[in-house]
């Protein structure tokens, strides 16, 4: 099993309504001046742009057991 939540608990912030930790991927997105979070060289790529998806080998996926 894998997470979406990312490094230290994701994005720090947990929603009332639903009890799930929200998650942090942004940090799977290059930029030109850093070095990721994996320690990887920037790939331009993988820039933060709009309507792109960092590179990732999840899918998000919430599943629920209901009780008859």
């Amino acid at each position: 099993m894998t997470t979406t939540v990312n490094y230290v608990f994701g994005a720090g912030v947990l929603s009332h309504s639903t009890g799930i930790v929200l998650n942090y991927e942004m940090d799977d997105f290059s930029t030109p001046t850093e070095n990721t979070a994996d320690k990887l060289p920037p790939a331009p790529a993988n820039f933060i742009e709009s309507n792109k998806r960092p590179l990732s080998s999840m899918t998000r996926i919430i599943v629920f057991k209901i009780n008859f």
